[in-house]
This record gives structure tokens, sequence and C-alpha cells, in this order.
């Protein structure tokens, strides 16, 4: 039965998220909140609860998919998981991974006979590579603070191959960022910053409800290669509100002195 179709669901959630499959399995109905663009992932591997934010795109997805599946199982018994088979329980992972490798071969990611290609969460840190490297080599303004140097060319080469690389290669790290009210600010958009951390240069920037960063060291940063992005499609999402993070803070003051000191150059971006 071809609606509600889950698998192709799952391995979308999964490329924009940075969920496991597994978390992603697990999600029930309740646990996805459109109105907050939230997702409560429970029981992870720490024994924990986290939120995850939605981008505006993902909830009208979600939103669909929901609207679809509660039309499709209106007048039979269906799990309460969010991602349900034909039969009404919770996905199995082969078909997830079956129904990956099918579409992956459609669109050209592997080839028609190939055992190996792409896996699942490879799409999510090529997706943020890409933007990093579309603010490097652009001459607009807005992105001067962003120069990869020599690893320009090597996330040229990547994203290229879409080979995402080893796993400690420019691992990222993101912190959600709330609202006044606990919300997540998905309106922001940020301009790219540069900085350093613990002796690493990183690149961040604010879009899609998260503060992304992405170390471009030649040597392993690894406070980002244990917090951040996993191989495994494991994520910590650390939850900040927009107020008390730094990029924030200085455009709040640059504000301020254009509009009520009009003295003074803006505070440099952190």
């Amino acid at each position: 039965m071809a609606d509600p179709p889950s698998g192709a669901q799952v391995g979308a959630l999964l490329s924009v998220s940075g969920l496991r499959l597994g978390e992603a399995r697990n999600l029930e109905l309740q646990d996805v909140d459109l109105n907050a663009a939230v997702m409560t992932i429970r029981g992870t591997k720490f024994g924990k609860s986290r939120l995850v934010p939605l981008h505006a795109s993902t909830c009208k997805v979600l939103a669909d998919y929901i609207k679809r599946r509660n039309r499709h199982w209106a007048k039979r018994p269906v799990s309460s998981y969010l991602f349900v088979s034909n039969w009404g329980n919770r996905l199995d992972g082969g078909d997830i991974h079956r129904t990956f490798y099918a579409l992956s071969r459609q669109i050209g990611l592997r080839g028609a006979s190939a055992s190996h290609g792409p896996r699942i969460h490879d799409t999510f840190k090529l997706f943020h590579l890409s933007i990093l490297f579309k603010a490097s080599v652009s001459s607009h303004s807005t992105f001067r603070a962003v120069s990869l140097g020599k690893h320009e060319e090597r996330i040229r080469e990547m994203l290229l191959a879409k080979n995402p690389g080893q796993a400690g290669e420019y691992p990222i790290l993101a912190f959600a960022v709330l609202g006044a009210q606990g919300e997540v600010e998905r309106r922001i958009i940020s301009q790219p910053i540069a900085a350093r951390y613990e002796g690493h240069h990183v690149n961040g920037q604010i879009y899609g409800g998260a503060m992304w960063w992405i170390s471009t060291s030649s040597h392993r940063n690894i406070a980002f290669s244990s917090g951040g992005l996993q191989q495994s499609g494991d994520m910590t999402f650390i939850a900040e509100p927009w107020s008390e993070i730094g990029v924030m803070q200085d455009a709040s003051v640059a504000l301020k002195r254009k509009y009520v000191e009009p003295c003074g150059p803006p505070d440099a971006a952190r």
C-alpha cells in the first residue's frame, strides 16, 4: 500500500534532523509538536530525553504525512508510533534501509548493482558542508568572515564525490536556538562568523533553528568529534536562548549603536 509512504519520510527526516535510525523509528505521535516545531527524543543512549528543532519545511511535510496517516488508519487499529508499516505496527529498520538504497540508486548516488554507497546520514553532513563551501567561495560581503584556505578544495572534492569524509573530518556541532518562550526560534538566519575553539578554526552560522559550528582545523578537534554529529547519526543539540548566543549579542549591540548611539563601530563577532 502506497499510502502512507513511511519509509521515504523516515529517510528524509534523518537527512535533515541528525536523528539516529532507531530514534526515528521510536518516535510516537505525542513526541512531535508541530506548533512549537520540536521533536522530543526519549530514552537516548545516555538515558535522557532531548529536543530536536524542526525547520518549517520539515513541519509542513510531517503535517501532511500525519494527516494522511490518520486518514489511512481512521477505522483500523494502529500503533502510536509515528512511522508505521502497512500492518500498522512500528516500521522495520530493514524496510527503511531498502527504501533508502532504492532512492539513492534512482538519483544516482549509488550504482544500479553497487553493494556499497552513501549511508543515510551522509547527506546531512554534506548539506552543511555545502553551505560552508558556498559561503567561502562567495564574493558577497555577507560571507567575508568565511575563508577556508586549503580546506576549500578538499570540501569541494568531498561534495563532488558525495563523500562525507572520515569520522573526525570537519566535525559538526549544533546548539538549538530558543526564543523568549522556550520555543525553537526558526526565523533567524545569521551572518556566518569565524572563531577559534581550543586552538581550532571553526565557522558558525544560525539557520534552521540552530547555531551550526563546523571545525575546519587540520588536526582532530576532539570536542567536536565526540560531542557533535557521529557516523552512527547520533547528534546532541544543546539548547541556548537566542539572546545568549554570541553572534546575536553582537548583532544587538550593533543595532543599538546604529539607532541609539551614533558613534563607534560595532563589536566584532565572537
